[in-house]
C-alpha cells in the first residue's frame, strides 16, 4: 500500500469519525458535557442539598459548624447517608447512553416520578440541578438527566454495584439522625445534668480546657474540692456518639402526664460555639398488673425511658446507654464514675 492510499484511507477514517460526533449531536448519543456533567469533584464546596418530588415530600440539607441538619427541623441529618450521597456526587458518572427511540419514555418518567435533586455551594450560588430516577432493568444504572435537557443518561458510579435512586431520598425520615449528641470534648462549652427526682444531685461540668474541668452543684452553686478531673473527662467523652432507639408516637395528653409524674432527667450540653442542645428522660409507665421475668408486678419499664428531644419529637432511650450521663454529681467526688 503506497504512502498515497495511506494517507487518502487516514483522510476518510477522519472524517467519518467527525461525522458521526456531529450525526450523535443535538438529542442523540452525544458525550456533550452540557448533559453528561453530573459529576461534582469538590464536594467540600457543597454548602446546601435540597431534594423533592412531585408528591410534595422534599428534604434540604444543610451544612454546619456541627456537620450537616436538616433545614427547618434543628435536627442532624444521618451521617452514614450523607457520606455516601457526598461520594455519590463526587463519583457518579455516565455509564451509558439511551437509544433515540427509547428516550422520550424515560424523559416522561423523569418528569413525572423523578427526584429533583439541587446544589447549591457558597452564598446559595446554584452548583447542579439533576433529576434522578429509578434503575435500569439490571439494577446497575440509574436514569438521571441535568436540568435543561431533554436527554436522560443511565448514570453509575464505577465499583458500586446497585443504583442510585436511595442516595437521593425526598423523605426527611430517612434523614434525621438518631444522634442526639455527637461532640469531642474540644467542642464542648458546658454540661448540665438535671436529677428531678433528686436535685441534690444535679450538677454541670465546665470545659476550661480538654484537661481541665469544673464541677457545679445547681443546686447550691457550690464547687466540690475534691472533683475527680479524670472522672469528669470519661463522663464527657460519652457524648462522642449518643443516641435514641427510635421515634415514638404518642398524644400530647398523655405525653404531659407522663412529664409530670415520671420527669427523671434533663441532659444539656452547650457547645463552644454556643449552639445547646437538650433531652428530657422520663419513665414510661406500664398498664396495671404488669409483672417482670421474676413474676413480680413492676409500675414503669426497667430497660427504656421515653426521650424529649428540644425540638418536641419524642423518642425511644435504652437505660443502657444513658446511665453513664445521667449519674448523680457524688460519682465525680467518689471517683465511681461507671463506663458505658
Amino acid at each position: 500500500m503506497d504512502s498515497k492510499t495511506k494517507l487518502r484511507m487516514k483522510y476518510f477514517f477522519l472524517l467519518g469519525l467527525a461525522l458521526f460526533w456531529i450525526g450523535c449531536g443535538g438529542k442523540g448519543n452525544s458525550m456533550s458535557s452540557d448533559y453528561t456533567s453530573f459529576k461534582i469533584e469538590d464536594t467540600a464546596s457543597i454548602s446546601k442539598i435540597q431534594i423533592s418530588n412531585k408528591n410534595g415530600s422534599q428534604v434540604a440539607l444543610l451544612r454546619s459548624s456541627d456537620g450537616w441538619e436538616i433545614e427547618g427541623l434543628d435536627v442532624l441529618a444521618r451521617k452514614d447517608l450523607i457520606e455516601v450521597t457526598l461520594s455519590t456526587l463526587r463519583r457518579m458518572e455516565v455509564k451509558e447512553f439511551i437509544p433515540k427511540n427509547g428516550q422520550q419514555e424515560i424523559f416522561k418518567r423523569l418528569s413525572v416520578y423523578g427526584s429533583k435533586v439541587e446544589v447549591f455551594g457558597k452564598d446559595d450560588e446554584p452548583i447542579r440541578t439533576f433529576f434522578v430516577g429509578g434503575p435500569t432493568q439490571n439494577h446497575l444504572g440509574t436514569y438521571m438527566m441535568l436540568e435543561g435537557s431533554e436527554v436522560p443518561v443511565i448514570v453509575y458510579v464505577p465499583g458500586f454495584r446497585g443504583y442510585l435512586t436511595n442516595h437521593f431520598n425526598s423523605n426527611v425520615l430517612e434523614w434525621k439522625s438518631k444522634q442526639i449528641f455527637a461532640h469531642h470534648i474540644r467542642d464542648i462549652k458546658s454540661v448540665e445534668v438535671i436529677h428531678h427526682q433528686n436535685p441534690e444531685a444535679s450538677f454541670r461540668i465546665d470545659v476550661i480546657s480538654p484537661s481541665k474541668f469544673s464541677l457545679v452543684q445547681l443546686q447550691s452553686g457550690l464547687k466540690p474540692s475534691m472533683a475527680d478531673t479524670s472522672m469528669m473527662k470519661v463522663f464527657l467523652q460519652n457524648f462522642k456518639v449518643l443516641g435514641f432507639e427510635n421515634w415514638v408516637d404518642i398524644n400530647s395528653v398523655r405525653l404531659d402526664s407522663v412529664q409530670r409524674k415520671y420527669s427523671l432527667y434533663t441532659v444539656t450540653v452547650t457547645t463552644q460555639s454556643k449552639t445547646v442542645n437538650s433531652v428530657k428522660l422520663c419513665a414510661i409507665p406500664l398498664p396495671k398488673g404488669t409483672l417482670n421475668m421474676l413474676g413480680e408486678p413492676i409500675q414503669v419499664d426497667v430497660d427504656r425511658m421515653y426521650g424529649i428531644l428540644k425540638n418536641g419529637e419524642v423518642t425511644l432511650c435504652q437505660y443502657f446507654t444513658f446511665d453513664p450521663v445521667t449519674i448523680p454529681l457524688d460519682y465525680f467526688v467518689r471517683g465511681q464514675v461507671p463506663s458505658p
